[in-house]
């Protein structure tokens, strides 16, 4: 394995990032095995192997047959495999009965578009099974012979599931994974348009405790399925403009830990803040008094108050520029500073945008909108230091968008 990503490493297509990614991946898989540590994903690795060499009562016991049964298995085929469970799947048929189940086949016919996400996925677990393959067959679901139990089972619980007495006005669904209760959800919507009465697409609604999920594959889903949709409120992905107000939310959050503040002023040091320090030497600095919690900044500032004749030779000494930073973190984010409140006045929320506005932003425009919705306010009004945390971390007020609407269509939100 590791003579493999040792090769991959050596890929003359890798970007360098890539290839000592893969050398970093292979340092940790070396220091995990040489102190024999548990890890799951490589423990998960070890299971083919595992299935190889196990004898059959190891092997039959551990698939539930401790009284001497010889299991067979059946692999539900719609959905995705990593390649772990590829190879788990093809070790296992190497070894017991194992049928691959695949309900959306056509025969001599190509399947519906929306399942074209299969093909691929039963070509590679054709080519791993190799010559293990004995035959492919069609069988159809209303077959009554008792060896196709499981695949009428499999059928009856996709899309609607067997779920007994249910209301008139309610059904239920079963799905593993998103795009198959995308599919589930287009294949009840479809039946609804398709009935002699159809229900009006502008009746139809689908709700999601969180959008952003299913956003890219419900687009394609609802396509192949003939379905307008129009998607309402969904979040906006993060843009540069939006990511130093992401970051200054986390910063916050954390009350300044050293590796977010050093990421930040690296990632953006033409900002005010950055433009009056060398980020090398003071990095250097903060690196050799080992400063990673957000109580080591007020350390620094205590060290520097307690006069350079006490300080050891081997302590940095930081310049009048670097101590006024530090000093400007703790007064931002540390442990007793304004933004550590439970709420702020609407003074002190003004100061405190402004401040962060003119000194620790790239560009001060994503932070306009907040601080105009601010002066609109009352002057008396209270803020919670949660909620504009929250707006940081959003990137800003009003980081959703709604597809126009474009005629008689399925909401989605």
């Amino acid at each position: 394995e590791m003579e493999i990503l040792e090769e991959l490493a050596q890929e003359p297509d890798l970007s360098r990032l890539e290839a000592e990614t893969i050398r970093l991946f292979m340092r940790w898989i070396q220091a995990v095995e040489r102190n024999g540590l548990n890890w799951e994903p490589l423990l998960h690795q070890m299971i083919p192997e595992w299935i190889t060499v196990s004898d059959d009562p190891t092997l039959h016991s551990s698939l539930a047959g401790e009284a001497g049964q010889v299991p067979r298995i059946w692999v539900y085929g719609f959905y995705g495999f990593t390649d772990v469970n590829a190879q788990i799947i093809a070790a296992l048929g190497r070894r017991l009965q194992l049928t691959l189940l695949y309900p959306f086949l056509e025969a001599n016919k190509e399947s519906h578009p929306a399942f074209y996400f299969g093909q691929p996925i039963l070509e590679d677990l054709k080519i791993r099974f190799g010559s293990q393959l004995e035959e492919i067959r069609v069988e159809p679901p209303d077959s009554d012979q008792p060896e196709h139990a499981t695949t009428r089972f499999f059928l009856t619980t996709f899309p609607e599931g067997e779920i007994p007495a249910q209301p008139p006005v309610v059904t239920f669904q079963r799905a593993s994974g998103i795009r198959a209760e995308i599919i589930s959800a287009a294949v009840r919507i479809r039946e609804w348009l398709d009935q002699e009465n159809p229900l009006p697409l502008e009746e139809i609604m689908l709700v999601a405790p969180d959008l952003k999920p299913y956003l890219d594959l419900i687009r394609q889903v609802f396509s192949d399925f003939a379905i307008p949709l129009r998607i309402v409120d969904a979040p906006v992905e993060t843009t540069p403009e939006a990511r130093p107000l992401q970051m200054l939310a986390r910063i916050w959050e954390d009350q300044a830990p050293a590796e977010w503040m050093l990421a930040y002023l690296r990632d953006y040091p033409k900002i005010a803040v950055g433009r009056e320090i060398d980020i090398d030497q003071w990095e250097s600095k903060i690196r050799r008094l080992s400063v990673w919690s957000s109580s080591s900044w007020q350390l620094i500032l205590q060290l520097k108050q307690e006069g350079s004749s006490r300080i050891g030779k081997d302590l940095p000494r930081f310049s009048p520029q670097e101590r006024a930073l530090i000093q400007e973190i703790v007064q931002l984010w540390g442990a007793g500073s304004v933004a550590a409140q439970t709420s702020l006045s609407h003074q002190q929320a003004s100061e405190f945008l402004e401040q962060i506005a003119r000194r620790w932003l790239p560009d001060p425009a994503p932070l306009k909108p907040l601080q105009e919705a601010l002066d609109s306010g009352h002057p008396e009004t209270k803020l919670k230091t949660s909620l504009l945390r929250e707006l940081f971390r959003q990137g800003g007020p009003d980081q959703i968008q709604t597809d126009p609407l474009r005629g008689p269509s399925v909401a989605f939100l």
